[in-house]
């Protein structure tokens, strides 16, 4: 009803997306992006949400899960391949051998071009933010309440791809 007034929004993506694909997302919607929300799609990786600033989503993606995120999974790696020829209990070492797995995994995929975004935190005009609910890659958009909720007042959170809503939500 007031296409002009300005609101906060979480946007979810239908997928894990790339940064570029990000990027074009933002351009194609004139959203200004407050936090970039994202996971490695692997079991044991928790989300983050990560106020962007005066940074591009590339800068946030790679600062978050760039050569610190590589470096903290090459080392809990190495750890988990050091203990597991120790360990004599079938059921703990099948635990380190799988952990030494996702992470093994982990490493190679942010080697490579991943997909971790999930959401964005963004500002826009209603307009706008009607208009990227239309988009085919946007799962949900979930707009703030009142134009007087901001993202420092509040937590916003995107849904995971891999997270089913039930028929039965009011």
């Amino acid at each position: 009803k007031q296409p002009r007034q300005a609101s906060f929004a979480v946007i979810s993506f239908d997928s894990y997306r790339k940064v570029g694909e990000v990027e074009e997302f933002v351009k194609v919607s004139r959203l200004d992006v407050v936090a970039v929300q994202m996971r490695i799609p692997l079991p044991t990786f928790d989300p983050q949400s990560v106020a962007v600033g005066q940074r591009t989503v590339a800068a946030v993606v790679a600062g978050t899960n760039g050569s610190v995120k590589l470096k903290e999974l090459t080392q809990e790696l190495v750890e988990l391949d050091e203990i597991i020829p120790t360990v004599t209990d079938p059921a703990y070492r099948e635990v380190y051998v799988a952990d030494a797995d996702v992470r093994r995994k982990a490493i190679a995929l942010l080697r490579s071009d991943p997909s971790l975004v999930f959401a964005l935190v963004v500002k826009g005009s209603n307009a706008n933010l009607a208009k990227a609910s239309g988009l085919a890659e946007v799962r949900f958009v979930d707009v703030a309440e009142s134009p007087s909720i901001s993202f420092d007042s509040h937590d916003f959170f995107g849904l995971l791809p891999e997270d089913t809503v039930s028929s039965s939500w009011p």
